[in-house]
């Protein structure tokens, strides 16, 4: 059966459902040759579907396939031959369990997935704490409930969900999260290759054979202050880790329903696309509800973020932009 394609919408980047469509919008240039590759992760089915070149506006591609079955389902972009990321998934597959050494049998690779669930927010609304009012307590969500009082789940979502009655005790009123958005924590060694353009063939006698040493394992990044999936939860942080976004999202609605708030912590590095910064901080607005960021890193469009209009009632917390600069007042409305 073919494939039903329509040119997507370039406005939405990365997954997004509008009735019987899935929209793909992605990084690529018109002469690229464009896929999007999916897979069932239940019967290994590949779905190889090509974009058509003639779907681009400036350096985006972008498709929207019809009546696509998403349960179970991970998939990337293939440009030119090679696999590439979405950078903008919501989900990401092949880090469930923290630091999982199995992983190293398929050369730690991972995917985007697709976030199904339709959470009830039901009559949730943000508190809005005054600055002045405000009792921060910063935690790492796996070291904070890794003790017996993190009942059946340590190192969860769903465990620091239980630990809000204690927090509330002892004043706090605002939750600051170190990095709970996906990132790698095996500190994976580089793989030197040679370039195409270079041909070795080796003698015999001059191969060095592979040592029958076990190797060190890769450390572990414990903190997550490196780039990352920004739009995804980090999924081992999950009870239940294809739910991580359930679990988050419920974490966040039990803060605001004690009248309390969180504020996520976001480390970019310097040469990050300052658009993929604005979507990511807009995402976690308008999909979790968060109540501010902690931003981190160096060239942030710091002035673009405290004018931004989605963005007028999140706290931003960061580095103080240079003297002339904008500051933290925000600018006219447009009427």
């Amino acid at each position: 059966m073919k494939t039903k394609i329509k040119e997507g919408n370039y406005a939405k980047l990365g997954v997004c459902q509008e009735q019987e469509w899935t929209n793909f919008t992605f990084c690529g240039e018109k002469e690229d040759q464009c896929y999007v590759v999916l897979t069932n992760t239940i019967t290994g089915t590949v779905n190889r579907i090509e974009v058509p070149q003639a779907y681009y506006v400036g350096s985006l591609r972008s498709i929207a396939v019809a009546d696509l079955s998403l349960e179970d389902e991970e998939y990337y972009f293939e440009i030119n031959g090679q696999k590439v990321m979405d950078p903008c998934a919501h989900a990401i597959m092949g880090r469930y369990i923290w630091n999982d050494k199995t992983r190293k049998e398929h050369d730690y690779e991972v995917c985007g997935a697709f976030v199904t669930d339709t959470f009830d927010w039901g009559n949730e609304t943000a508190p809005e704490i005054p600055e002045g009012e405000m009792v921060m307590y910063k935690l790492h969500v796996r070291g904070f409930t890794m003790d017996a009082d993190g009942r059946r789940f340590p190192g969860t979502f769903l465990a620091l969900k239980n630990k809000i009655t204690y927090l509330k005790k002892l004043g706090v009123t605002t939750i600051e999260l170190m990095p709970v958005y996906e990132f790698e924590e095996m500190m994976i060694p580089p793989v030197s290759k040679l370039p195409d353009y270079i041909q070795w063939n080796p003698k015999e006698e001059d191969q060095i054979l592979p040592s029958d040493e076990p190797q060190a394992d890769p450390k572990v990044n414990y903190w997550g202050y490196v780039e990352g999936n920004y739009f995804a939860v980090k999924a081992s942080y999950a009870s239940k880790p294809k739910d991580a976004s359930a679990e988050y999202k419920a974490l966040i609605k039990k803060l605001h329903d004690n009248y309390m708030e969180c504020i996520m912590e976001m480390f970019f590095p310097e040469d990050i696309d300052h658009n993929l910064v604005l979507e990511a901080l807009h995402y976690w607005v308008r999909e979790y509800h968060v109540d501010g960021f902690h931003l981190l890193g160096g060239n942030l469009p710091m002035t673009a973020i405290v004018q931004d209009n989605m963005l007028s009632r999140t706290k931003i917390l960061g580095v103080r932009p240079c003297r002339g600069s904008a500051t933290r007042k925000r600018r006219k409305r447009w009427s």
